[in-house]
């Protein structure tokens, strides 16, 4: 059985495109479960989180094909 930080570990190895798609399937597969009022506070602030990350990312992709 793999623990939480070796599967962090493994996750954080994958390519970007990877990551966000695992970062998505495992929003998905928490949305489907009852949340109790903390729980659905931590996900709306990792959702944040994450739509910042792929901003940026998208930005960073841009200005390295326009220069």
């Amino acid at each position: 059985m793999h623990t939480l930080h070796d599967i962090e570990s493994i996750s954080l190895k994958l390519s970007i495109n990877q990551r966000g798609l695992l970062a998505n399937h495992l929003f998905q597969s928490i949305q489907q479960e009852d949340l109790n009022d903390i729980d659905k506070a931590w996900l709306e602030e990792a959702e944040k989180d994450i739509m910042n990350l792929l901003t940026t990312i998208i930005l960073v992709l841009l200005t390295k094909t326009i220069l």
